[in-house]
């Protein structure tokens, strides 16, 4: 995001000339119109094994505290925020490994935290929050990033809808509205959690089970063989309908359906049942 110039340090800008405030290296600005502008080394990798590409998401996380605490060089590396109270924050949206976690965790010890991008998993409908009685809701998530659960630092999901999880886990989490961990960032101070409602994850389109059966008679030939093949067919697309919906809308109560289809439907029963 940020270069040393002879304006100072500035971020890139189309025919500026900058080095990098880590390495000392020359570096270019990448100015095009698909990917953020940034500062690029013309060795085409970065001096800190730990960067990753510039996003909108990145930058929009950053520009929640003044410049001069963004993207502070730390030894070899470079932190992506730094607190008001000195802490450093790690914004991090592609896969990371366990191994790079523990050593950027023991690089910057105690006084870090990390955030996550999980905003595509919540739009898709793989993040969900049952809400209880006490201090910490239940958090769903399918597919989830294995690396967070590994994490030894406090770790915040930004899911979007201006709404940030606090993990306790995998399984628990407090939510907190975005405005607030900036705050949190920018000002300093004791990081206050105020919980919110959270929105209803965006609702899929249930496909029509007709037009799944329709296709798998074409495909199937279901006139053809005995009525024992015909039946367990029949009992193939069932189950296939049912994982469909199950997909589809995420409900407990369709898995559920799934589940005793998978198990009594068509006259099928466990072995020795």
């Amino acid at each position: 995001m940020y270069a040393d110039t002879a304006a100072g340090r500035a971020e890139a800008t189309p025919g500026a000339e900058g080095t990098c405030p880590a390495c000392r290296h020359p570096v270019r600005p990448k100015c095009g119109s698909i990917v953020v502008h940034h500062w690029a080394h013309y060795a085409r990798t970065d001096c800190d094994p730990w960067s990753e590409p510039e996003s909108e998401w990145h930058r929009g996380w950053k520009l929640a505290v003044p410049p001069e605490r963004r993207e502070v060089v730390i030894g070899p590396h470079r932190a992506d925020v730094v607190t008001a109270s000195d802490g450093v924050v790690e914004l991090q949206h592609s896969p990371i490994s366990p191994e790079v976690i523990e050593d950027r965790e023991g690089f910057y010890g105690q006084r870090m935290a990390w955030i996550f991008d999980a905003t595509e998993a919540y739009a898709a409908g793989r993040i969900s929050v049952d809400h209880g009685d006490g201090e910490w809701d239940r958090l769903r998530w399918s597919y989830a990033r294995r690396s967070a659960g590994v994490c030894r630092r406090t770790v915040l999901l930004d899911i979007g809808d201006d709404l940030v999880l606090h993990l306790n886990g995998l399984s628990r989490c407090r939510q907190v509205t975005r405005e607030s961990v900036e705050a949190w960032m920018r000002d300093g101070g004791r990081w206050e959690v105020r919980r919110v409602p959270a929105p209803a994850p965006p609702r899929r389109e249930e496909p029509p089970a007709g037009s799944i059966l329709e296709r798998l008679a074409k495909a199937g030939r279901w006139s053809e063989g005995t009525p024992a093949m015909k039946a367990r067919r029949e009992h193939s697309a069932r189950l296939i309908v049912a994982m469909a919906r199950w997909r589809a809308t995420g409900r407990p109560e369709d898995w559920a359906a799934y589940v005793a289809l998978a198990r009594h439907a068509a006259g099928y029963r466990p072995r020795g049942g």
